[in-house]
């Protein structure tokens, strides 16, 4: 059981970050408020508010908090092994006249597809992340430990 004081500051931990949801952030807040002794989250909520703080909750993919700490995982593990990483960036084009024209719900339809593709043509040791609106980003880890071949690789997927 954790104290009061022990789940005060997480609180104010995820308050600063801003990632809890409001109804999340107010639950938590009122039972702190009511000076119980102990709180006790499930596994279940808190696992909840983990992949709402760590995912985009339309595609369910990484979001920037996540993204950031893949990078320096992979920068990590890169100076380690030698081998080349890269990044993708990509910005859908003309996406808000989708939105415009055929109201959110198609563009919401859009930016899921987008995701599902995109995760599609990397591989499960790569990364791509929403990072908002119409934007995603990717990183290819691992690659070759030869230049020129990492950046042929990237092409490789760049281009699917």
């Amino acid at each position: 059981m954790k104290s009061v004081n022990m789940v005060t500051k997480q609180l104010d931990q995820y308050k600063q970050s801003q990632l809890l949801s409001e109804a999340a952030l107010q639950a938590v807040t009122e039972q702190a408020e009511q000076g119980k002794e102990s709180l006790r989250l499930s596994k279940a909520v808190l696992q909840a508010v983990t992949e709402q703080s760590l995912h985009d909750p339309l595609t369910k993919l990484p979001n920037r908090l996540l993204f950031d700490d893949h990078l320096s995982q992979v920068i990590f593990l890169s100076n380690r092994s030698g081998c080349y990483n890269a990044m993708l960036f990509l910005d859908l084009n003309n996406f808000k006249l989708i939105n415009d024209t055929y109201r959110h719900t198609t563009g919401d339809l859009v930016l899921i597809e987008t995701a599902d593709r995109l995760k599609s043509c990397i591989r499960e040791t790569d990364t791509v992340a929403r990072f908002g609106g119409d934007e995603f980003a990717i990183i290819l880890s691992n690659l070759h430990v030869d230049k020129n071949e990492s950046i042929r690789q990237a092409k490789v997927t760049r281009n699917k």
